[in-house]
């Protein structure tokens, strides 16, 4: 059920932010998500030690 509405609230954001932002290079996407990773990495190492 909680992915379902995850979904639902996602796929509208998706649509908004590709009318809005348009292409990104693929060098761009694939620093930024590497980032990402990076960040959540970080983030759960930090909430297992505390």
């Amino acid at each position: 059920m909680v992915g379902a509405i995850l979904l639902c609230g996602s796929l509208p954001t998706i649509a908004l932010t590709k009318r809005l932002v348009g292409k990104i290079p693929d060098r761009v996407h694939a620093i930024a998500y590497v980032a990402l990773l990076v960040i959540v990495m970080i983030t759960m190492i930090v909430t297992a030690l505390t």
